[in-house]
């Protein structure tokens, strides 16, 4: 038992936590409350980079990209700034894209955090823009999952 209650917190961060933000997007994309859909959720994983939360649609050049977090803390605006850094990393070279990020935190964000994503919009890299962004807490997406 104590080995499990030491844990459980990693397991649910690691596995659960993640896969309810995905399931999220999924839900909210086909309910048309997010500014594009996806055809594809999942994560990725490059040599330089992870993102716990990405949704494509390759036809309309369109991702989004996020970030799950698990701790009983609120959230900084770093943890965006990596996410933001990271997109070069994680956008397909092909074409010019759309790029919406997500950022999922048990416990909320900072105000600061906050005030970085609504700066961002339209920042852009070689091949993508920043279309938004969207900081959700465990609360949000709980209710957002019993409702839809």
């Amino acid at each position: 038992m104590d080995e499990i209650k030491r844990h459980l917190l990693d397991f649910i961060g690691t596995f659960s936590w993640e896969k309810l933000c995905r399931e999220w997007l999924l839900k909210a994309s086909a309910l048309k409350k997010l500014p594009f859909e996806v055809d594809q959720v999942g994560s990725a994983w490059t040599r330089a980079a992870q993102n716990d939360v990405v949704g494509i649609n390759r036809m309309e050049k369109t991702l989004y990209l996020g970030e799950c977090k698990w701790g009983t803390h609120t959230y900084n605006r770093d943890i965006m700034v990596d996410l933001v850094e990271k997109t070069a990393e994680i956008i397909p070279s092909d074409g010019h894209w759309k790029v919406y990020y997500l950022g999922f935190a048990r416990s909320g964000w900072t105000d600061a955090a906050c005030q970085f994503v609504r700066e961002k919009k339209g920042l852009q890299g070689a091949n993508w823009i920043i279309e938004g962004a969207l900081l959700l807490t465990l609360d949000q997406v709980d209710q957002d999952l019993k409702k839809w």
